[in-house]
Formats: C-alpha cells, sequence, structure tokens
C-alpha cells in the first residue's frame, strides 16, 4: 500500500546578500563538491559554467543517514539559486522505503522564491516518523523550475537507515535459503529486498521468481518448472539463487518430467 503525505505551503523569500550565506560564485565553485558526497547522491553536473536561469538541490540537512527508530523527524533540506536571474519554482521531498515505488513521505513547497542575491536557503518540512530499526529508506530532494537552464542538478538522493546497527555494519547472519520438496524456503533477519532466480547449469538465467522488499521472518516460493516465456522446462538439474543485502546462496534441484 503506497500512502502519502501532501503538504503544501508557499513560501516568499526575499534575502539581501549577508556574510552568513555563501555568494553565488561559492556556490559554483563548491558544488562539485556536495554532488560527490557519499550520502548525497546526486548525478549532477561538473558544468561551472554560468547559466541565466539555474536552480540546484543542494543539500538533504535532514534526515541524517542513520535516524533513531520511531521518532518524529523534522526534515530539512537547501536550495540555492545558481543563475543570473530571480527565480520562483517548486521544491519536492520525497522519502521511498527502498522500493522505489513505495512512497513513504511526500510534501511540496509551491513558488518558492529566490532573488540570485539569496544564494543558498534552507527550507524546513514537517516532521516524518522513521519504522522500527533495520528499515532502509532513500531521500529524494527535487527542484522545479519550467525556465531551468541546467537540469543535471535539479534532484539529490541520500540513503537514510532507521537504527545504527543496520546502518553501520550490515550483516548477512540470519539470511537463509532451503529447498523442502516443491518449496522454496527463504529468510530475512530484517526487511531487506531478496531476489531469487533459477538458473539452469551453463549459468543462464532460466527465470526470475521474486524481486522485492520482504518484511522480517521466513517467507515460500514454488516453481512450476517453466521458463520467463511459460514454457516447461526440460529435465535436468537446476539451481535456485538468493541474493539480498550481500547475501548470496545457491541450493540445486532436479526436475523429472
Amino acid at each position: 500500500m503506497k500512502t502519502f503525505v501532501f503538504i503544501f505551503a508557499v513560501i516568499l523569500v526575499n534575502f539581501a546578500l549577508t556574510p552568513s550565506f555563501a555568494s553565488v560564485q561559492d556556490l559554483k565553485e563548491t558544488s562539485n563538491i556536495n554532488q560527490s558526497d557519499e550520502d548525497n547522491e546526486n548525478p549532477g553536473t561538473n558544468n561551472l559554467l554560468p547559466f541565466d536561469h539555474d536552480v540546484a538541490a543542494y543539500e538533504i540537512i535532514a534526515p541524517e543517514s542513520i535516524v533513531e527508530p520511531n521518532v518524529d523527524i523534522e526534515t530539512c533540506v537547501s536550495v540555492c539559486n545558481l543563475g543570473e536571474e530571480a527565480e520562483t519554482f517548486n521544491v519536492i521531498f520525497n522519502i521511498y522505503d527502498y522500493d522505489p515505488d513505495t512512497l513513504v513521505y511526500h510534501t511540496v513547497k509551491p513558488g518558492t522564491h529566490l532573488t540570485v542575491e539569496s544564494g543558498l536557503h534552507e527550507l524546513t518540512f514537517s516532521y516524518w516518523t522513521p519504522g522500527d530499526s533495520g528499515r532502509h529508506y532513500v531521500a529524494e530532494l527535487i527542484v522545479s523550475c519550467a525556465s531551468d537552464q541546467n537540469p543535471d542538478n535539479d534532484t539529490l538522493i541520500k540513503h537514510v537507515w532507521s537504527g545504527a546497527a543496520v546502518a553501520e555494519a550490515p550483516t548477512t547472519k540470519g539470511f537463509d535459503l532451503k529447498i523442502d520438496g516443491q518449496t522454496i524456503l527463504f529468510s530475512v533477519p530484517y526487511q531487506a529486498r531478496a531476489e531469487i532466480a533459477v538458473f539452469d547449469v551453463s549459468g543462464s538465467k532460466v527465470r526470475t521468481l521474486t524481486d522485492k522488499i520482504y518484511p522480517q521472518g521466513t517467507h515460500n516460493l514454488t516453481w512450476d518448472g517453466r521458463d520467463v516465456r511459460g514454457n516447461k522446462v526440460s529435465q535436468g538439474i537446476f539451481l535456485v539463487r538468493m541474493e539480498a543485502r550481500g547475501f548470496e546462496a545457491t541450493r540445486k534441484v532436479i526436475i523429472v518430467n
């Protein structure tokens, strides 16, 4: 189930340059440094040539990379105007439950106005509550401006983990893959994406049985002996392979027609 939280606020900002803000040129010269930060993945740009119209997603300040489970967090980001003209644009902030199809938080500040003198600007959004320890989230900051001439710096990504144990030291302990008759049993010690596929003995993939996020616990699948096109495979030995958060395991199955 997808849960959407919509929060709309309109802010009008018209700052004069003060010593507490970086200058526009400083931001242009340092923007590529932020884009290479290991926690803020921006497909970003190395193009530092000035544009008349260029707004950028600069930093996801909060949440941090590791957050306390089940505690409200006030989300905060920074955006900037690197262009030579004043701009009005939308700022969108999403948080996904590691699965790009599972949006757990969504908020927008429409009509944000920045003059060229304002440079960097912080925006605070509503509270977000991460789940239990071990959850992996992806935060996404997007700026949207119709006149933007440099879209490469419009999106910023940050990985967030709930609870320090999993974030600091991901472990494969507790993952498992077993074959019980015609049933494939697999276990994940915390919520994690698991991919299970069938290969022939030459290493060619026959069919992917599952590739999605599963909650903590033991789960089961069955394979009907058919390939990705729905055709029955010939008799022989096949390999069932599982990959999940660094865990890899292969089990043998025999098909007898």
